[in-house]
């Protein structure tokens, strides 16, 4: 159930859901690429990137709006689910640098975080990794794209029928990762 504070105003409004893990309303991010998009009012915006185990990333949300009210908050949240691996908020940039300890699909979510949550505008958002456990581009990319529609063939890596985190265990160990 929605309502009003303070039970006396009416009118319309959105609501915005985001289910953990693997929520990817704009896509995966890759390495050293920065993304523009917008927050509107009390908008939550959800990536996801794939990581193998002891790689490094950093990952930093820029306001860019020219009113400058943004007040990014971003969160990460692991292959398991569960609550979030880090945050962090900041007036202009937040930024959370994660080294990971489970091989899978990572979430991020993008919100505003100001007193009221009310501020909207463009921010930047980029993810650097360390890069010392690349598995082979081109391979990674199109397994995650199969991996989050849950389309076949390419994602169900070892025939059973489903798309899940045994997949990308197998995946990885195929392109010569423990």
């Amino acid at each position: 159930m929605a309502s009003d504070f303070n039970k006396v105003n009416t009118g319309t409004y959105d609501i915005y859901f985001g289910k953990m893990p693997g929520a990817n309303e704009l896509g995966l991010l890759y390495n050293n690429e920065t993304l523009m998009e917008v927050i509107d009012l009390g908008d939550i915006d959800t990536y996801t990137f794939i990581a193998n185990v002891g790689e490094t990333f950093d990952i930093q949300v820029t306001d860019i709006s020219e009113s400058g009210d943004l007040f990014p908050r971003i969160e990460l949240y692991g292959p398991s689910g569960g609550n979030s691996l880090k945050y962090n908020k900041g007036e202009d940039i937040a930024s959370i640098v994660h080294t990971s300890t489970e091989i899978g699909i990572y979430t991020v979510l993008v919100r505003d975080a100001g007193n009221s949550y009310y501020a909207t505008g463009e921010y930047e958002i980029s993810c650097v990794t360390d890069g010392d456990n690349d598995i082979d581009g081109e391979d990674l990319s199109q397994f995650a794209i199969d991996y989050s529609n849950g389309t076949y063939p390419y994602a169900d890596v070892n025939d059973d029928g489903t798309i899940d985190d045994d997949d990308i265990v197998r995946f990885a160990r195929e392109f010569g990762r423990p």
